[in-house]
């Protein structure tokens, strides 16, 4: 799985400073990642079995591979597998494309521009060997269903209407199609597997803010506040003390908080700017996050919003990095039943 950085859709952030420069010291640590839908442990690996859904001859599962990572389970290749492979049927089940539109440009020059809508929908199914409670004996038993439908907007520009429209002919468009479904068979389908069916150790980073030296404003207060919370953190990370944690990182929140008492929203040229502002809000959320403080959290990633309306909160907790406490309820509660405990 690729690492995904905790402060990823912060990144918006660092293309609004103009005098003062911002950086930051990382941290990488691990958290577990409960599944919405977990699967018996006692699976040790899987199987991939990609095909196409009747009335579909335009697409041909020969021309794609699914490079399907699981965690912690190794892949199996072929039919007759063990009773401790889990089975992954994937079905290209849909591909519509809508009829080619073009649109004249012009802007000192003249282009076209030719567009088509690519509809695609994918089915998968999670299967593999149960017990009967009846006779003892393995049965095929799916586990689960589902499926991802998403639009895609292909397009391609010419000098003239013709040339553009040629470019999306049938041909054309369906090389985009074969494009766009691999392209959902090798992230979409393993990202959302992964997410809803796998417990592992998910690799984060953390980072913590500061602004480097400048010349007009003195920032001593945010370069402490800094090394205190990486050093803090450094050892919460190692040492899994929370009360020992939260003893260590209040002087650095102290000084984020009381930097924003200074926060001037409306004046660029100012010490604690918009821009820095949300710096140091950011900082009180990462903390809050590792202190367990999941509503203080969402609350400074809120007040980021409020200041800058391109930035999206909704999603921060969403990538596995807030421990879902729904999540971790079925898991413990699916633990306890015959087939989970059928190892």
């Amino acid at each position: 799985m690729k690492r995904v950085s905790l402060l990823l859709i912060f990144a918006f952030l660092t293309s609004m400073m103009m005098g003062q420069r911002i950086s930051s010291k990382d941290l990488d640590y691990q958290i577990k990642h409960y599944p919405a839908k977990p699967i018996p442990p006692r699976f040790k690996c899987y199987s991939v079995d990609v095909t196409v859904a009747p009335g579909h001859p335009s697409l041909d599962a020969k021309n794609y591979n699914l490079n399907l990572d699981l965690n912690g389970l190794e892949r199996k290749a072929g039919a007759n597998n063990p009773k401790d492979c889990i089975e992954i049927e994937i079905v290209l089940n849909k591909v519509k494309t809508s009829p080619i539109k073009t649109t004249k440009i012009t802007r000192g020059y003249t282009t076209f521009v030719a567009k088509s809508n690519i509809q695609y929908k994918v089915d998968y199914v999670l299967s593999g060997k149960k017990a009967n409670d009846d006779n003892g004996k393995y049965e095929q038993h799916k586990y689960y269903s589902g499926k991802i439908v998403k639009n895609v907007m292909a397009q391609e520009t010419g000098g003239t209407e013709l040339e553009a429209k040629s470019k999306m002919e049938s041909w054309a468009l369906d090389k985009k199609v074969e494009e766009v479904v691999q392209q959902v068979l090798n992230e979409t389908i393993n990202d959302r597997i992964n997410d809803e069916f796998m417990l592992y150790n998910a690799n984060r980073t953390i980072k913590f803010y500061t602004v480097d030296k400048f010349k007009r404003f003195d920032y001593s207060d945010f370069n402490s506040a800094r090394e205190i919370a990486f050093k803090a953190t450094q050892a919460f990370i190692k040492e899994k003390d929370l009360p020992a944690y939260k003893k260590a990182i209040t002087p650095a929140r102290q000084i984020w908080a009381k930097a924003l008492k200074e926060s001037n929203l409306n004046k660029r040229k100012s010490r604690v700017n918009k821009e820095i502002t949300c710096y140091a809000l950011l900082n009180l959320a990462n903390t809050s996050f590792l202190l367990r403080d999941y509503r203080k959290a969402q609350g400074y990633l809120d007040r980021i919003q409020s200041i800058d309306k391109r930035f999206d909160a909704k999603p921060f907790f969403r990538n596995g990095d807030q421990i879902d406490q729904k999540r971790i309820k079925k898991y413990n509660e699916m633990k306890n039943t015959p087939d989970f405990k059928d190892v």
